[in-house]
């Protein structure tokens, strides 16, 4: 079988910023090309050990002597004092432990420090000299966040109140997350997420101390680990029957609630409702971390969590509702709403990866419940010439085909995008098909073949419409038409 002339995937991905790089194999080498890419928010994917993250690229450390391995490079208030390896307060009131980082207003960055020998108070993080408490800690554990240095000075500050404990292993690095694709993990399973814009209208999504409760719900923060590996999990215990906690959205139409949970103590099911605790629905929580989802029809104004039997622990961590059809990633929030933009990703400028005249489209690809097509394409800058693949909105059908002056030489519409499928589409006069899952599935011996060239990879229908929402592991472009045991391995 001939090399594509153009691959994205396939377990081999790397993330520039504003861009994925795919690639093409000439013999033994291969080389890299740049998909541009578009996302003017942070988004969080699934990585490879399971846990999820923020997508950021990192720059060097700015912090000098974080691990306190000298008493050097901080400047101690009132209480504070550094031996053993770490930055020790003895819990007198309020005082900063300080350094002035240079060059950093403005700028995000991940800070991350360790709490240690814990005994009571607590410690925040404080960016310059009129910043506000953030990365607030009250327990042993690893702290750790993006935050914007937004502050009035390059100072970095350990605000104590009352802290009697140490912290240990600060780190502070400018990170970058506007414009980089996410490659989500299931196991080894790799996967390049494209998702539409949504915005997570719980402001508190991880500080269920925020949220509102019944009388008889105790709530503990930063009891355990979540599902970003970090100590930051709360633990729900009601001491009655259908215990709840709640907090209020604004939402004017049916959105998506979605909330990661396990139980420390219980098992079986928990009550999840969007729309004030007038419908809930049951959905089961395993050992492990679960992530439950419910998609209600009515109005959302609440998203509530009730624990049906009292006795039970459950660490919950990460709510959100999204106003959709379905869960998209984990958005975030502390204290406000916060939106994710939609990814974007093209390459124009590619005619010599695409032949007009002949040649494949293959994509591994799956997607989401959405009210609206979703596809990505091979085309001339426009819809009216383009070999297309991806899903109708309404069913989920698999949409396949090659289009000529703005009619079909060949469409497919059958299965379900809703799983994975590996769908390839072969255009060249007198000899078109679509193949799918191993299956020749539709032909056309039309002799139309667009006079136009193609230019462009685009995860839309070419000309910006219909966007390409879901999952895709794999996608290839072929220069020349393939043969039909060369589609049935490519596909199967």
């Amino acid at each position: 079988m001939a090399n594509p002339s153009l691959e994205i995937g396939n377990g081999k991905w790397a993330i520039k910023e504003d861009s994925l790089l795919g690639y093409t194999e000439l013999g033994n080498n291969i080389a890299p090309v740049e998909i541009d890419m578009t996302r003017a928010t942070a988004g969080t994917r699934v990585n490879s050990s399971g846990l999820v993250e923020t997508v950021e690229l990192l720059g060097s450390e700015d912090v000098v002597n974080g691990d306190f391995a000298t008493d050097s490079n901080w400047t101690k208030g009132t209480g504070w004092t550094v031996s053993g390896g770490n930055a020790n307060s003895d819990g007198s009131g309020t005082s900063f432990l300080y350094q002035t980082i240079s060059n950093v207003q403005t700028k995000s960055f991940l800070i991350e420090y360790e709490v240690k020998n814990y005994v009571s108070g607590s410690v925040s993080v404080v960016l310059g000299s009129a910043g506000s408490d953030q990365l607030t800690s009250s327990s042993n554990g690893v702290v750790s966040g993006t935050v914007v240095w937004d502050g009035t000075s390059d100072r970095l500050n350990f605000k104590s109140v009352s802290l009697n404990g140490s912290i240990d292993n600060v780190s502070v690095k400018e990170s970058t997350v506007n414009n980089l694709a996410r490659v989500n993990y299931t196991g080894s399973t790799s996967s390049l997420l494209a998702e539409p814009m949504r915005t997570n209208l719980v402001t508190y999504s991880e500080d269920f101390s925020q949220w509102l409760k019944s009388s008889g719900m105790a709530v503990t923060l930063n009891d355990s680990t979540s599902p970003s590996g970090d100590i930051n999990a709360t633990l729900l215990a009601p001491s009655n029957a259908n215990d709840l906690i709640y907090t209020n959205v604004s939402s004017t139409i049916a959105s998506t609630t979605s909330i990661y949970v396990k139980w420390k103590v219980g098992s079986g099911n928990i009550d999840l409702s969007s729309d004030g605790g007038y419908n809930y629905t049951s959905l089961p929580v395993t050992d492990g971390w679960t992530r439950i989802s419910i998609s209600p029809t009515t109005i959302a104004n609440q998203v509530v969590l009730k624990i049906p039997t009292s006795g039970s622990e459950l660490w919950v961590w990460g709510g959100q509702l999204e106003q959709g059809s379905y869960a998209t990633s984990y958005i975030p929030t502390s204290g406000n709403t916060v939106t994710r933009v939609q990814d974007q990703f093209t390459k124009t400028g590619i005619s010599d990866k695409i032949n007009t005249s002949e040649g494949v489209l293959f994509c591994e690809f799956k997607t989401p419940d959405t009210s609206d097509y979703s596809l990505l394409s091979i085309n001339d800058g426009g819809d009216d010439n383009t070999v297309v693949i991806g899903a109708e909105g309404v069913g989920g059908l698999i949409f396949a085909g090659a289009r000529v002056d703005g009619n079909y030489a060949v469409l497919y519409q059958g299965g379900s995008a809703y799983a994975y499928n590996k769908v390839a589409v072969k255009y060249k006069s007198g000899d078109y098909a679509v193949w799918v899952n191993g299956t020749e599935v539709l032909t056309s011996s039309s002799t139309d073949i667009s006079s136009v060239d193609y230019t462009n990879l685009a995860f839309n229908f070419g000309g910006g419409s219909y966007k390409f929402e879901g999952e895709v592991k794999q996608l290839q472009v072929f220069k020349t038409a393939l043969t039909d045991s060369e589609l049935a391995i490519l596909t199967t």
